[in-house]
């Protein structure tokens, strides 16, 4: 997985806790969270824009 940086105002763009991957908007809100294996997004991951996608 890359590491990337913070946004400007400090907020994390992503954070993975276990194999549970979470990317954020600038303002924290979740954009997407799902299954990571093997450094592959996997099964089902929901995003708040869109109801979800499948891998």
């Amino acid at each position: 997985m890359q590491c990337k940086k913070p946004y400007a105002n400090g907020q994390k763009v992503q954070e993975l806790v276990g194999n549970k991957l979470t990317y954020f908007f600038k303002n924290g809100k979740v954009k997407a969270e799902g299954t990571l294996e093997n450094e592959l997004m996997e099964g089902e991951w929901n995003r708040s824009v869109v109801a979800s996608w499948k891998f």
